[in-house]
């Protein structure tokens, strides 16, 4: 198990602990490994479009049930839905996270990759501990 400081209090309380509990530690840090590369590849040189492509297909070999049961899976599973939520024309050689893309405007790309780094500090979070490196 895992335990990492998370959400604020309410009402002007600066945190609280919560315990994130993961049933496979293992697979939650190799999904962790895959986060923080899709992260280098969202701050590098291009389009956010572009930046996008390339940090979802890092992430390819991981799916939400390598997150903790909770709001990580439930965000992790949101941003995979989104990316690939329109089926590819047929005949076009596309898959459907590239035309999901393709029809994406940049304010869309720009708010799944902030959404994509909200996952990555909160699983960093669950892995390190909040004071871990601040």
């Amino acid at each position: 198990m895992l335990v990492g400081k998370a959400a604020p209090r309410a009402e002007g309380d600066d945190e609280t602990e919560r315990t994130v509990s993961v049933a496979d530690p293992a697979g939650f840090i190799y999904a962790f490994g895959k986060l923080e590369q899709a992260i280098e590849e969202l701050v590098g040189a291009g389009g956010v479009k572009e930046r996008l492509g390339v940090a979802t297909l890092t992430l390819a070999p991981i799916f939400p049930d390598d997150f903790p049961a909770g709001h990580l899976r439930d965000e992790y599973a949101d941003i995979c839905q989104a990316l690939t939520r329109l089926p590819p024309e047929e005949g076009s050689g596309q898959g459907s996270l590239q035309s999901t893309l393709e029809a994406m405007t940049e304010e869309e790309a720009e708010a799944l990759a902030k959404s994509l780094f909200s996952v990555y500090t909160s699983a960093a979070e669950a892995v390190y501990g909040r004071s871990h490196g601040r």
